[in-house]
């Protein structure tokens, strides 16, 4: 039986995926989605093939699990403030099975291209399932969820092919028990090198992180014992929004501030040696979160090191200071990943257009390409039928993923229109050149977006009612005359992905919203101090 609404394709069953899927079922497509893995999860299910992209056993969420939830599923009470892996995976799966969604999953299917029919109309999917032939499939839209964790980038180094030792990116990087006594040399400053040098510090004999740039590292927790991501109010995310409404630069300049002394709060005596600081910005860089790393640069578990300038020999790394570091084994590069959209004709490849202003930017990249994309989300070329989630950071990762599929919804639906094609356009080039002047700033991510400007879209494209209730109108004022606990928990309290379901509106609301919003913020409903912490 087809839908009223149509007949949508969902490319990847990765957290992205599967809530796409249920926000689609919601406004009443038609929903198939397809994933090449047996599992679903994505990144988040534990896996040791050196192809696929996985957190391991150990690896403990950066976010707490009231900033991560989807804005209906809270995670269990049993869970820590910071979940596992094994944690987030089961969080995921149990979402799967509370939505009753497993019937739309189309797992082990591999989707090797995605075109228009030939007249035009619809959406062709062609996907092979192993010991099958391969097929087409016809869609009226299409969303493409399966993140930016594709392709491995491999810097060059001069004299790479000199080397003897064992070299891999991250990505293969499944057990720290295969460096066991080995001199290892980890590539990069990020949160996956943070946490690839804490595991190799267990068991190899040296750890050296080299590093051509700075970054801020914080705990999970403060001081107080509370979650650090706690402090990321609205309230802040509006002031940092109207600093950078007066200026881009002045905003970097009081972020990284407010950003360093935090830092220096969490760990006093940080040597300058290890040049952490000074630091790209936070308005283009997410600090590092880690426990670890600080005491084990502090006790030599862990060696800071400059960026590796060339390999002379075979176990031996020159480094950009004129160093040599001998007696190396192994290389593993932690420096990040490439979107790539191969599955589609170069003509819809968001990242296929040329940006030459971009790539010779002084922090540009040509490496990872900047995605042309109406709001972050929908093709210019086809908006109507053809969006993505995860070439672009909007709001954080589960939390953005569910509202802007919500967002994507209305649009495909016919809930919400897009503005003309001129305007769509207009949107693009402003946002390329925003990125352009971030790129001139400092080091800049291809995944940038306005937070502030989208975040506001995306709210009138869901019809969730936030910027009328959360605004300077008279409906923001009646809210906070009527319930002035609420507004203040969702004004000044922890950003909770639930207030994103809290408003009557197009897309459905959710009864438990309120309960949620408070529990997170450690009440009871009715006022009762709840276990998670003190009244706000």
């Amino acid at each position: 039986m087809t839908s009223k609404s149509g007949r949508v394709a969902v490319i990847g069953l990765g957290a992205y995926g599967i809530v796409t899927v249920n926000n689609m079922l919601e406004v009443g497509f038609d929903v198939v989605a397809y994933d090449r893995n047996e599992y679903i999860g994505g990144l988040w299910t534990v896996t040791t093939d050196p192809g696929k992209t996985s957190v391991l056993p150990t690896t403990i969420s950066n976010q707490s699990k009231q900033r991560k939830s989807f804005t209906d599923f809270p995670f269990p009470d049993d869970v820590p403030d910071f979940p596992t892996s094994a944690q987030v995976q089961k969080y995921l799966e149990d979402y799967a099975d509370h939505f009753q969604l497993r019937p739309a999953f189309r797992l082990g299917t591999t989707v090797t291209g995605i075109d228009r029919s030939e007249k035009g109309e619809k959406w062709i999917v062609s996907i092979i399932k192993p010991d099958s032939n391969a097929t087409e499939e016809e869609f009226d839209k299409v969303i493409i969820t399966n993140g930016t964790f594709h392709s491995p980038v491999m810097p060059e180094v001069p004299g790479i092919e000199n080397f003897g030792g064992e070299v891999i990116h991250s990505q293969s990087f499944k057990d720290p028990n295969d460096f066991s006594g080995k001199n290892v040399v980890v590539v990069g400053l990020s949160n996956s090198a943070a946490d690839t040098a804490v595991e190799l510090s267990k068991v190899a004999a040296n750890v050296f992180l080299s590093h051509r740039s700075g970054a801020c590292v914080l705990p999970r927790k403060n001081a107080q014992g509370k979650p650090s991501d706690h402090t990321e109010t609205i309230a802040m995310s509006r002031l940092v929004g109207l600093l950078k409404s007066i200026s881009l630069r002045l905003t970097k300049f009081f972020y990284t501030r407010a950003i360093e002394k935090s830092m220096h709060a969490a760990y006093p005596t940080i040597d300058p040696s290890w040049n952490l600081l000074p630091a790209p910005p936070p308005t283009h860089n997410i600090p590092i979160i880690n426990d670890h790393l600080i005491s084990l640069l502090a006790d030599e578990s862990i060696y800071s090191l400059p960026g590796i300038a060339s390999i002379p020999s075979p176990h031996t790394l020159t480094l950009s200071d004129g160093t040599n570091l001998p007696n190396i084994d192994a290389i593993i590069f932690c420096t990040g990943y490439r979107a790539t959209f191969s599955i589609l004709p170069p003509s819809l490849d968001p990242t296929a257009h040329s940006t030459p202003e971009y790539d010779a930017a002084p922090f540009g990249s040509s490496v990872r390409r900047h995605a042309r994309l109406y709001q972050g989300i929908f093709s210019p070329a086809y908006p109507d039928s053809l969006a993505f989630i995860g070439p672009y950071i909007i709001i954080s990762a589960f939390t953005g993923a569910d509202v802007v599929s919500q967002a994507i919804g209305q649009v495909f639906s016919g809930g919400y229109p897009l503005p003309p094609q001129t305007e769509i356009e207009r949107s693009c080039d402003e946002h390329y050149a925003y990125c352009l002047a971030m790129a001139h700033i400092a080091r800049a991510p291809a995944g940038l977006v306005k937070n502030g400007e989208v975040g506001q879209w995306l709210n009138e494209a869901c019809g969730n009612g936030l910027n009328e209730m959360l605004g300077w109108g008279w409906e923001a004022w009646k809210f906070w005359w009527r319930e002035r606990e609420l507004y203040r928990l969702v004004v000044g309290g922890v950003n909770t992905g639930f207030l994103y379901r809290l408003f009557e509106g197009r897309r459905r609301s959710w009864d438990g919203a309120r309960e949620a919003i408070y529990r997170a913020n450690g009440r009871e409903w009715g006022g009762k101090k709840g276990d998670a912490g003190d009244v706000v």
